[in-house]
This record gives structure tokens, sequence and C-alpha cells, in this order.
């Protein structure tokens, strides 16, 4: 899950400084990372159940809402 950070702002010139703005919300965040291939050695069989392992991927700081695994 990224961060958040309330940021506000204001300038200065040559006639001195301005008002403030209104505070903006921005989460610190990248887009999350490709997960890795699923080989078929990361794959267990039985007859009733498949088990598939796989390495999560790194986050970036974003929230990662759901997998899409398609076989």
């Amino acid at each position: 899950m990224g961060v958040s950070y309330t940021f506000k702002v204001r300038a200065r010139n040559i006639y001195g400084w301005g008002d403030f703005s209104d505070e903006i919300p921005i989460t610190a965040s990248d887009v999350p990372a490709q997960m890795s291939i699923v080989t078929a050695s990361s794959i267990v069989a039985t007859p009733k159940t498949v088990r598939i392992s796989y390495s999560i991927p790194f986050s970036n700081g974003a929230t990662i809402q759901n997998y899409d695994l398609r076989i």
C-alpha cells in the first residue's frame, strides 16, 4: 500500500509570499512489478487439486488488488 502525504504550497516573488494552496493529497507509489512466469516445476497436481506456486511481485508501494492467473 502506498504512503499518503498531504501537501500545500505557496510561492514567493519580488512582491512577497502568496497564499497557501488547498491541501493536496498524494499517494507515493509506482506501478507494481509484473509477477514471474509460472513454470511447470511450480505446479503440483493431485486428482482433486492443483497447487500453483509463484513469487509475489514487488509492489513499489502500490496496493496489489488482485492477481490474474490464466491456465
